[in-house]
């Protein structure tokens, strides 16, 4: 049986494979304001001024808190920085 686990485990050969569960990971990682302006940013599709205005911050805020959650992000999955730059540019 545990050779048969062995065979269908291709992360070893295929790191990308593993990708979404590495970016979710990273994403949990961040602060949770942080983590929830990135969501909103990314997930929801909200502009700035909309994130700022839902959770009650400054636009400044909401631009500094996503600009360390790309730098942390990029940081985190370096590893991967040829398959994830489109998504956290």
């Amino acid at each position: 049986m545990q050779l048969e686990s062995d065979r269908n485990d291709y992360t070893e050969f295929f790191p990308e494979m593993d990708l979404m569960l590495r970016i979710d990971t990273a994403i949990a990682s961040l602060p949770p304001k942080r983590q929830e302006i990135f969501r909103l940013a990314r997930e929801e599709g909200l502009k700035y001024r909309e994130i700022a205005d839902r959770l009650q911050l400054s636009v400044k805020t909401v631009e500094t808190q996503m600009t360390l959650a790309l730098k942390q992000l990029r940081a985190s999955l370096s590893a991967f920085k040829h398959l994830v730059l489109f998504f956290i540019n």
